[in-house]
């Protein structure tokens, strides 16, 4: 690692896909600066790269005067801060819109050649939810702030440390039954989060990937319902799955959303009643030069622990 290494900031770098964007630059030999609130917490951020290669940094996309001083003399800035619950100050007009303005404004007047913001499909002003609405409201903030915004949408984010098939998989070691909102008919794409991270690299590298949107989805896309049925086999357990129509989880939505990480709210009901894939004529992964991977080949391998005994099924 020498002086000379081009440097990415990256907005959002303590998360589930911050951590595999922030390893992605690093292996290419890129000095990261890795933004997070809490940079204390975040120390094993540096086990990414080379001694002195990754170094994380304070920054609140809430907050721009934390943003400009850890952008200076970066080449390209990655905003993936988001959140999927409000929770006090963290409300999703203040990390998605604002703080998609900020980082974008931060990037521009540091001078950076590109600046990636990662959204999500859905995202779009003109809807009821509030997490797609601000998602969509962002995209238009960013690119208004720096017009060379190169936009990332992915689907459902599956990995070893996801909160989707981990979550599943938790629930159906210990209960005899789950309920699956609206029949589980809504369509999901789920992507590999090292095609996310590699996504975001190639959009930050590309000349051609300034100023374009990429939905980023699996192979293919499958309703919720078939994932949950491979989900329960990958785990061999016997966990009843319950179709239920919307209209009866929105109590308990409603109170679970009084919770410090509930594991349900009305809104994430709103974003489950409409289908998270790939859009038709979209730019994708492929348009990146990148095949997806699906989770067939994937997931088994870190769910093999929510199997009885943690062996291996069949």
């Amino acid at each position: 690692m020498t002086d000379s290494a081009p440097i990415v900031t990256i907005f959002g770098a303590a998360g589930f896909v911050g951590r595999a964007v922030v390893r992605c630059f690093a292996r290419a030999g890129w000095r990261v600066r890795a933004g997070t609130r809490r940079p204390q917490q975040a120390k094993f951020l540096r086990t990414l790269g080379e001694l002195g290669q990754v170094v994380p940094v304070t920054a609140d996309v809430r907050l721009p005067s934390t943003l400009l001083p850890v952008v200076q003399g970066s080449r390209a800035v990655v905003n993936l801060a988001g959140i999927l619950a409000p929770a006090g100050k963290q409300t999703f007009a203040a990390v998605h819109v604002d703080g998609a303005a900020n980082a974008a404004n931060a990037a521009a007047a540091a001078g950076a050649t590109s600046f990636v913001h990662v959204s999500a499909i859905g995202a779009d002003p003109s809807v009821r939810s509030d997490y797609a609405r601000t998602k969509g409201l962002a995209e238009l903030r960013a690119l208004e702030c720096f017009a060379a915004t190169s936009v990332l949408r992915p689907s459902i984010v599956f990995g070893p440390e996801d909160q989707f098939f981990n979550r599943f998989a938790a629930v159906m070691r210990v209960a005899p039954a789950m309920p699956v909102p609206g029949g589980g008919l809504v369509r999901l794409q789920p992507v590999y989060v090292n095609d996310v991270a590699e996504a975001t690299f190639r959009a930050a590298t590309m000349s051609e990937a300034a100023g374009q949107t990429y939905e980023l989805g699996g192979p293919r896309a499958r309703s919720l319902i078939d994932i949950l049925r491979w989900t329960r086999e990958q785990v061999s357990r016997r966990c009843a799955l319950v179709p239920l129509p919307f209209a009866l989880l929105w109590p308990p939505a409603l109170l679970m959303e009084c919770l410090p990480s509930p594991p349900l709210t009305r809104d994430q009901l709103r974003l489950l009643a409409r289908d998270n894939v790939v859009s038709d004529g979209a730019g994708t992964l492929s348009d990146l030069g990148i095949e997806p991977t699906a989770y067939e080949g994937i997931a088994p391998a870190y769910l093999e622990r929510f199997r009885p005994g943690g062996k291996s099924a069949g």
